[in-house]
């Protein structure tokens, strides 16, 4: 059983919820699952997703059955706001979206109190 690290989502296009999650495996490589993926390896018990914000405070995902029969994943309520899978960044599509690949793009800005960059 893999213990996937989700680090950003993509979003359903016309509605507040998630089409695909970017992963971290146990050994580092990224992965990205459709939600129908991650609920059908999470209900089968194959692996387990979870999501790490702030750093250390960690929080699994689960599977939701609405009234109508519809399954969607969220976080396991722990009072955090904004909830902890949605408010992940968005994954960007590369040009690679055909095999389904996913990549989640950051910037790092060094704070203005470490001074002026200068490297040696």
């Amino acid at each position: 059983m893999a213990r996937f690290r989700v680090t950003c989502v993509v979003k359903h296009a016309k509605y507040e919820r998630i089409s695909s999650l970017g992963c971290y495996s146990p050994d580092n490589v990224f992965r990205s699952f459709t939600e129908d993926e991650v609920i059908d390896r999470i209900e089968n018990h194959n692996d387990s997703f979870y999501v790490e914000r702030p750093t250390g405070h960690v929080i699994d995902l689960e599977v939701v059955t609405e009234k109508n029969g519809n399954k969607y994943v969220k976080t396991i309520p722990d009072g955090e706001r904004p909830d902890n899978l949605l408010s992940l960044p968005s994954c960007t599509v590369s040009s690679s979206v055909k095999t389904g690949v996913l990549s989640s793009v950051g910037t790092v800005v060094a704070a203005a109190s470490h001074g002026p960059s200068v490297w040696w």
